[in-house]
């Protein structure tokens, strides 16, 4: 709590969310790019695809798809041979891609990210002996190969991080009160960024003020709330502090709006 102003007849309080703070910065700098390196990638697929119009004629596609982006490479059935696996040694790692044998040269399919190359190796032989089956049976119709199934871990995570940003966005308020005898009113404004929430509360309905504490699983929380004529609490953050921060602080910040109020009654439990 930081106070902005304090006199007999009025007092400023701001309050921001520092913990909320820390957490979102974690997110940003850690959480973020863990997910943007190591998981986003898994969601990158390869998809070949055929459609036999003749015998020996048809049109192939090899699309390779990330989210909303994708590319395309158009290629004749006609001009298509055979495909195989391509081993890639880069150092004491070994990577695998499927290759398309065509009469104007090789056609490659881009390499996925895998934490499982055993498996890996396993589709990429069975993608293989799929295609080479399609060219030497002239009667198949259609032919769809597809590496990579985990193109829903993209969108997952691209769910997750907008409600994490949101979620952040809306916790991460900076909460301002002024408590005002001339006028008889509490006035609280929410920030949040380029937004701005106010709501004004008499202060005759307040007769007291307390430490409002509550035991989640992460710990004790607290934060401060004032007690109303109708019995009713209206807090003065939407957000708690948690036990990082002593009771004994937050006593005391309590105490200073008591004070204020001239409240008989400090003994708050």
């Amino acid at each position: 709590m930081e106070i902005l102003e304090q006199t007999p007849t009025r007092l400023s309080l701001r309050f921001r969310p520092w913990g909320i703070w820390i957490s979102g910065l974690f997110f940003i700098f850690i959480g973020l790019p863990i997910n943007l390196i190591f998981f986003l990638p898994l969601s990158k697929t390869n998809t070949f695809s055929c459609e036999r119009i003749e015998k020996n004629q048809g049109n192939c596609q090899l699309k390779t798809s990330f989210l909303l982006f994708y590319q395309i490479k158009n290629i004749d059935l006609d001009k298509l041979q055979r495909a195989k696996i391509d081993l890639i040694k880069n150092n004491s790692t070994e990577k695998q891609r499927v290759i398309l044998i065509t009469t104007e040269g090789e056609q490659y399919f881009p390499i996925l990210l895998t934490y499982h190359p055993n498996i890996k190796a396993f589709e990429l032989k069975a993608i293989i002996a799929e295609i080479n089956d399609f060219i030497k049976d002239k009667n198949q119709p259609y032919l769809k190969v597809q590496e990579g199934k985990a193109e829903w871990i993209g969108w997952f995570i691209c769910v997750g991080l907008i409600y994490v940003i949101i979620t952040l966005g809306f916790w991460s308020e900076v909460i301002t009160c002024c408590f005002d005898k001339n006028h008889g009113v509490l006035i609280k404004t929410r920030n949040w960024l380029i937004l701005k929430r106010k709501i004004e509360h008499p202060l005759v309905d307040i007769i007291n003020v307390e430490v409002q504490e509550t035991r989640t699983r992460y710990g004790q929380c607290y934060r401060i709330s004032l007690v109303l004529a109708s019995g009713k609490h209206l807090h003065l953050t939407e957000f708690s502090t948690y036990d990082y921060v002593s009771k004994d602080k937050i006593q005391k910040e309590v105490n200073i709006i008591i004070d204020f109020f001239e409240i008989g009654n400090k003994n708050l439990n």
